[in-house]
């Protein structure tokens, strides 16, 4: 029986600028752990099997540690920080490879549970194409916006993006997002950056 194949995308190009430290963010500890620690184990245990990170120029130290987690973990570079889509697509050699289930975290999110993971790829089982997880802050402020209609996501809104009714939508987008592996490639390959920010967004 061939096991099916779950690939987990960890983004993990971003600087962290504003934490004013020459480490990486997502290499800063939490409870003993690099932010990125915590989600490399929460994939592992949701069991997806195959794992990629997105990583920026000048981040050995980040790489190596990946890889000293997971030896097996493909590591990418993202040369220009253009968006969520477009580090997505610096994946493209394992996207390639026809995952059969897709799910894309963030390296600085230490706190996803494992059994969030697999309840979303259990979405997909039930006929989903995409799931993405949605939160309500109390503020809603400057959290990308779920636009539903008949309790289906149609849309996800930037707020910088958002019209004044969106921007009255209380659900938010985590940014944890699943898809199905069969169409994912060439999907993300029609994003665009028609956006006030001109970036290619995975939303």
């Amino acid at each position: 029986m061939t096991t099916a194949a779950y690939l987990s995308i960890i983004l993990a190009a971003g600087q962290g600028t504003r934490m004013n430290s020459r480490h990486p963010k997502v290499m800063h500890k939490i409870a003993g752990l690099p932010m990125i620690g915590h989600v490399l184990g929460a994939v592992e245990k949701a069991k997806c099997n195959r794992v990629a990170v997105v990583v920026g120029p000048d981040m050995d130290e980040l790489s190596s540690y990946v890889k000293s987690c997971n030896e097996s973990a493909g590591i990418h570079l993202q040369e220009e920080r253009l968006g969520t889509g477009h580090a997505v697509l610096a994946a493209r050699k394992d996207l390639a490879n026809n995952p059969d289930k897709v799910v894309v975290l963030y390296g600085d999110t230490p706190f996803v549970k494992p059994s969030t993971i697999t309840a979303m790829l259990d979405v997909l089982d039930e006929g989903a194409d995409v799931v993405v997880l949605g939160f309500e802050p109390e503020t809603p402020g400057r959290y990308g916006r779920l636009v539903l209609k008949n309790d289906q996501v149609v849309a996800i809104r930037e707020a910088k993006d958002a019209s004044p009714a969106e921007l009255g939508i209380t659900l938010c987008n985590a940014g944890i997002m699943a898809f199905s592996g069969r169409n994912g490639l060439s999907l993300l390959d029609e994003i665009d950056n028609k956006n006030v920010q001109k970036e290619f967004y995975l939303t």
